[in-house]
């Protein structure tokens, strides 16, 4: 604590202003000042009589929203001017800066990192040409050069910030920071004994992950995830902000395409599941997504995942009422129900069908799509799942679904519907007969959905099941419903895998259709 009071204490610098940006102040004060002296005197002589006529009340309307906009148009003007005078007291005062920086004298370092720290903050808007020049100056070695310092965790914290926010603004200096040895440095500071440090290190790493596939495995084969597992502990006496830049970076050692290397992210996985104990939203959000991104793929991966037994967290994060949380663990509900049935029945037996009925509901599309998703994954799998899923009352939701405008979320639940026809008994497939699915295959086939082939190929493939059911008679209802019309119509379509499965179906309706329905259908 003396030490952070000590840098705040160094860090309040004084508001210098030079002469020339006094006078600067002075004029544009004055100018304000006629301006409002002009104004009230307007005001004075309009008021002579209440009665203006419309026209001219809509032109004072006019007038005024005019001056205003002047007023505005000048203001900024004149912070433009401001700023570029800023930049060229700068460029002016840079070398200034530069000789302190390079200076033996720890003071000077501090107060040139402190000001380089200022000019590279997101408040101040810079251009690419002039951070450019500040890089080809120089700059970088030193300041990682100074991480190594320890004679003053301020210097180095200061050092982080300027870092940091180098690779913000632009990725092209990021390499010319990683050949000045910044990496092993960052990773070194994440055992400081400064909080503040700390948590900066873990910020630049954050990142430095984030840029890109090639940086995140130079991070990972630097041995960065260990140390920031350590900082994610939630029993230390650290402050919240240092666990949350943790787990962010943990977050982006874990994403990208290509996929890192899953045996060298899997050590994370018993940290985030402590993690989703936490109490505090961002560091949920971030422990999810990173879930999200070690649950997607294969088998192997899923299992890892499941075996950290973070099932019933998930289903709870689920019921709160918070999107962005909701969101990631959604989607590692859905990765992990896509895996094979003994991890999807480690989600079923935490009651997850109930809970996804529910989020089919929920006032945001994309929640609504990826609950209809997962449900999908859980139809593809064997008897007993589908037979859950209509325990749940789900199907009329689905169909339900199926008569909103939202495709995204309606093409979902088709998937479920398609693979409840696919892997149900007959049971499942009279049931969804009744409730009128050969309709709604018929009318999903129709022109309406040309652009979308996807969505046309489930339509027959829900057909081409319901036909070949080896129990039940459900070609009477195709022929009820004047499929064979609908049927030779998709045959036209542009999609040649489509036009080949119209033309299948069509042949096999014909030869298993009814006798009462032949003479019909000859005609037509």
């Amino acid at each position: 604590m003396d030490d952070e009071r000590q840098y705040f204490k160094k860090r309040k610098i004084t508001n210098k202003i030079d002469p020339t940006q006094r006078r600067q102040n002075r004029w544009e004060r004055s100018k304000r000042e006629a301006f409002m002296d002009d104004e009230r005197q307007y005001f004075k002589k309009r008021k002579i009589t209440n009665k203006i006529d419309p026209t001219q009340r809509r032109q004072n309307r006019w007038e005024r929203s005019k001056r205003m906009q002047d007023v505005k148009r000048q203001e900024s003007l004149s912070k433009n001017r401001n700023l570029h005078r800023g930049f060229r007291q700068l460029e002016q005062n840079i070398y200034l800066l530069l000789e302190n920086l390079t200076s033996k004298e720890v003071n000077l370092q501090l107060e040139a990192a402190i000001e380089f720290r200022k000019i590279l903050s997101k408040e101040t808007k810079i251009d690419a040409p002039f951070l450019r020049d500040l890089v080809n100056l120089g700059v970088i070695p030193q300041f990682v050069s100074f991480l190594a310092d320890h004679r003053d965790p301020l210097l180095q914290f200061e050092s982080s910030w300027v870092l940091t926010n180098i690779v913000a603004y632009s990725s092209e200096n990021i390499d010319t920071i990683v050949n000045a040895g910044a990496l092993p440095r960052f990773i070194r500071l994440l055992g400081s004994p400064s909080n503040v440090v700390r948590e900066q290190a873990a910020w630049a790493l954050g990142n430095l992950s984030g840029e890109s596939a090639k940086h995140r495995d130079m991070v990972l084969a630097s041995g960065a995830l260990p140390s920031l597992i350590e900082l994610c502990n939630v029993d230390q006496q650290g402050p919240i902000t240092m666990i949350r830049y943790a787990t962010w970076a943990i977050s982006n050692l874990c994403r990208g395409r290509p996929q890192p290397n899953f045996e060298s992210v899997k050590l994370a996985l018993p940290t985030l599941a402590q993690l989703l104990q936490h109490t505090d939203e961002q560091v949920l959000i971030d422990a999810c997504w990173a879930l999200t991104y070690l649950s997607d793929g294969p088998t192997y991966r899923i299992e890892a995942v499941v075996n950290t037994n973070i099932g019933g967290r998930l289903v709870s994060l689920l019921k709160e009422d918070v999107a962005t949380i909701i969101t990631p663990a959604l989607r590692v509900v859905g990765n992990i129900v896509s895996g094979d049935d003994a991890c999807t029945e480690r989600m079923i037996e935490h009651d997850v069908l109930t809970v996804l009925l529910n989020l089919t509901k929920h006032a945001r599309i994309n929640i609504r799509r990826e609950a209809c998703w997962a449900i999908s994954n859980i139809a593809a799998g064997p008897v007993r799942h589908i037979q859950l899923i209509v325990n749940s009352g789900i199907i009329p939701r689905l169909f339900q679904i199926m008569n909103e405008p939202h495709t995204e979320v309606s093409k979902e639940a088709l998937f479920a519907i398609v693979n409840i026809l696919i892997n149900g008994y007959r049971d499942h497939l009279d049931l969804l007969v009744d409730a009128g699915v050969v309709t709604l295959l018929l009318d999903t086939i129709m022109l309406p959905y040309v652009n979308d082939p996807r969505r046309v190929v489930l339509a027959l493939e829900g057909i081409e099941s319901l036909i070949n059911a080896p129990e039940g008679n459900h070609i009477k209802h195709f022929a009820e419903a004047d499929a064979i019309a609908r049927i030779i119509e998709c045959q036209h379509h542009p999609w040649p895998d489509i036009a080949r499965r119209a033309t299948t179906l069509h042949l096999h309706l014909i030869a298993h259709l009814p006798e009462a329905f032949k003479d019909q259908t000859s005609k037509t």
